[in-house]
């Protein structure tokens, strides 16, 4: 997380391996060199699919904002990072660096995801049958919690899982 304290800009949205929607919204308070930021969204093959900068405040001034950023080409890749840079950050390079989940890699008309709670002799195929209709679609919730299922076969009573689900 960006230490605001040193920083010219604190991003609040997204948050580390949020699942993230076209378009992105990246919201927080900051200033900018010239009071703008550069925003880059890159997938987990390194390449990068969107890339602009924004206005945030007038020179010198710690402003809130949220800007609305499209994708403008599909990521390969449901993980992927969002930089962002003021001019300002370590060697040139950016303030922050978050690593996101594209929600339309894990299904492609993502409209957000149920919080599942993990029941005892639950596995991952038994929730995806439950959500999908399909237990072979156990990998869109494992590439959507990349934080708690370093392996998947091995969930917990009580862990608190996202299912990806398409817009209604």
């Amino acid at each position: 997380m960006v230490n605001t304290q040193s920083s010219p800009v604190d991003i609040r949205q997204p948050q580390a391996n949020d699942i993230v929607g076209d378009p992105v919204y990246v919201c927080g308070v900051g200033t900018g060199q010239h009071g703008e930021i550069t925003i880059r969204l890159i997938d987990g093959q390194g390449t990068e699919i969107f890339h602009d900068f924004y206005r945030v405040s007038q020179t010198g001034a710690q402003a809130n904002f949220c800007v609305s950023v499209p994708l403008s080409s599909m990521p390969a890749t449901a993980q992927g990072t969002l930089e962002i840079s003021t001019g300002t950050g370590p060697d040139g390079g950016p303030d922050a660096v978050i690593p996101v989940i594209f929600g339309k890699m894990l299904i492609d008309s993502y409209g957000g995801f149920w919080a599942h709670t993990v029941e005892e002799g639950e596995t991952l195929s038994a929730i995806a049958e439950q959500h999908y209709s399909d237990p072979g679609q156990y990998h869109r919730i494992v590439k959507a919690n990349p934080e708690k299922l370093d392996q998947p076969d091995h969930i917990a009573p009580g862990q608190m899982l996202r299912v990806p689900v398409g817009s209604v």
